[in-house]
This record gives C-alpha cells, sequence and structure tokens, in this order.
C-alpha cells in the first residue's frame, strides 16, 4: 500500500562558536581584540529552524498488526538565524561596542532538505494504531573553515547535517469507510 505526509516541524540545532588569534593579539590598552572573542566564544547560540516536508510510504503489510513502513520525501527547511555572520562585543573609553568579525549572510534563507523514515504501526484497532518511528533529516548548512580576511570575508563549505529523530504516537485512520492508515 502507497500513501502519503506531510510534516510541518520545527528544531533546534547547536552552533560551536569559537574564535583564537592566528598567532597573538595586537596589543591595545583595552584589548579589545581579545574581549571580542572572548564574547565571541562565550555566546552560546543555537541555530533553530522550520521545515515543511511531503514524504511518500511504501507499507508492505497494512492489515497485519505489525505493519513496518518505509518513508521517503523532500521538503524546504528555513533556519531562522546566521550561520556564518561572527561578531562580538567589547567595551572601549567606558562604551560598549561591537566588532563584526565576518560579515556574510549567504548562511540565510530557505532551502532543500531530503527525509528517510522507517516505522512499524502496532495493534488491531480500526480508528487507530501505536506508531513507532525513526527517522533522519538531511539538511545543508553552511559552516566556516578558515579565518576571515580583512572585509570579513571568511571561506566557507557547504555540508549535510544529519538530523535524527524518535517519533512515538498514535496512528489515526482517515478513511474510516475503506480503513486505511497512512
Amino acid at each position: 500500500q502507497i500513501g502519503a505526509r506531510v510534516d510541518i516541524w520545527y528544531a533546534q540545532e547547536s552552533i560551536q562558536d569559537r574564535c583564537a588569534p592566528l598567532d597573538r593579539f595586537q596589543p591595545d590598552s583595552d584589548q579589545k581584540n581579545l574581549q571580542t572573542c572572548d564574547h565571541f566564544t562565550a555566546d552560546n547560540l543555537s541555530l533553530s529552524v522550520v521545515g515543511l516536508s511531503g514524504s511518500v510510504l511504501l507499507r508492505p503489510l497494512p492489515q497485519a498488526s505489525m505493519s513496518p513502513y518505509l518513508r521517503a520525501g523532500v521538503g524546504l527547511v528555513i533556519p531562522t538565524g546566521e550561520t556564518l555572520s561572527a561578531s562580538g562585543d567589547f567595551i572601549a573609553n567606558g562604551r560598549d561596542l561591537t566588532r563584526e568579525m565576518i560579515v556574510d549572510s549567504s548562511g540565510q534563507g530557505p532551502r532543500g532538505y531530503g527525509v528517510l523514515a522507517l516505522g512499524v504501526q502496532s495493534g488491531s484497532g480500526g480508528s487507530s494504531r501505536f506508531q513507532f518511528e525513526v527517522s533522519d533529516a538531511m539538511i545543508a548548512i553552511d559552516r566556516l573553515t578558515g579565518p576571515a580576511d580583512v572585509n570579513g570575508r571568511a571561506p566557507r563549505v557547504r555540508a549535510l547535517t544529519n538530523t535524527f529523530s524518535l517519533t512515538l504516537g498514535i496512528a489515526v485512520v482517515f478513511s474510516g469507510r475503506r480503513g486505511r492508515r497512512y
């Protein structure tokens, strides 16, 4: 049996921020570079993403008491934060200031992703069944690969990340007349 599924989801991914000089910081009385770097490294932000996907389900034994299925789909993910720009705060002459270390907003914006899942439904009820699923959302995230130049541009790479999830729930019959579960 073949079915369809639509998902809307929200997830948070951790981002590891690190800042270190290649050699030593240039000396200055306020230690602006050291303050900026320390602030950036201590700023433990996370990246939130919102996703929308459509999937096709293949269920070889739809009426069995243990009904396994395979799900594959594509979707669109929208990061709610930036993965490439970097800034840090420092105090100079009694004023709080911000320094942009990496100026790049190309990591923002929607992008496509893929999803694969393997699951099983169990139970003998006519209107609902218990469901267990393991899935992987494969999302491309931009990451920096080296230091920025004087204009705030840094080399980057788009890397595929895997976001695994475990879902437990109740599957509901959409068509009571035909008794089909998707």
